[in-house]
């Protein structure tokens, strides 16, 4: 997994309420597990888009959903 978000929520400027600029919208994220794809995924989820990624990789699309939904993000795989 790559180095993007990884601050817990709290301490991430980029998961705080006054930056939802993508709040109720939606992004299919082809590579969205993986290096810029998943840097992609964290960032527009912490904006408040609804994020599903698609990957060959089912694994890496787990981990990517997890971390989402753990730093309170919606996303789907």
């Amino acid at each position: 997994m790559s180095a993007v978000c990884r601050a817990p929520a709290t301490q991430d400027p980029v998961w705080q309420d006054d930056m939802r600029r993508l709040e109720g919208k939606g992004a299919l994220i082809t590579g969205g597990a993986t290096g810029i794809g998943q840097a992609i995924s964290l960032r527009f989820a912490a904006e408040g888009a609804r994020v599903i990624l698609a990957q060959r990789n089912t694994g890496a699309i787990e981990q990517t959903v997890a971390e989402i939904k753990s730093r309170g993000g919606w996303a789907e795989g």
